[in-house]
């Protein structure tokens, strides 16, 4: 070989393999911005769940806090009846026995876990991008599962 072709061939080399690093960094970029493209839709489906979840539990415990309502108010008309009556009509007897039975159901809050379960089972720690979002969604959990564990606590001691 001449000397003049080798220094073309190897430019030519040169080139090629240029192309080629290229070609891969494209499809590099095109293949990460797809896998971004996926997690955001992936982020969006997770975060409606979670909306969904907590619309749930606002629904059950504003319900709660109106059942908790009625018991104090249950309660403080057995403690007016009592405080201030000695005979009781039937009227009297009957709205004792009513607010007597008002008391005896259980108000707890279990929320609604289904999103969180999903979001741990499919590891999708890194799917939120806001980390403030997440640390929130984070505690509200963490802070249910204490409130229900301390529940369960309660129940058996008492």
């Amino acid at each position: 070989m001449e000397k003049n072709k080798t220094g073309k061939y190897l430019k030519y080399a040169i080139g090629e393999i240029v192309l080629v690093v290229i070609g891969i960094l494209i499809a590099l970029q095109i293949n990460n911005w797809n896998e971004l493209q996926k997690n955001k839709k992936i982020e969006s489906v997770f975060l409606q769940d979670f909306r969904a979840d907590l619309k749930t539990d606002i629904k059950t415990l504003k319900a709660a806090i109106i059942g908790n309502n009625e018991r104090i108010v249950a309660a403080d008309s057995i403690l007016s009846i009592l405080s201030f009556k000695n005979d009781l009509t039937n009227r009297e007897l009957i709205d004792f026995a009513s607010y007597n039975t008002s008391l005896t159901s259980e108000s707890y809050f279990i929320p609604e876990k289904s999103a969180i379960r999903q979001f741990e089972s499919n590891n999708g720690g890194n799917i939120i991008s806001s980390k403030k979002l997440k640390d929130k969604l984070f505690r509200y959990y963490a802070l249910n599962e204490r409130v229900e564990q301390n529940m369960e606590k309660s129940i058996q001691l008492y």
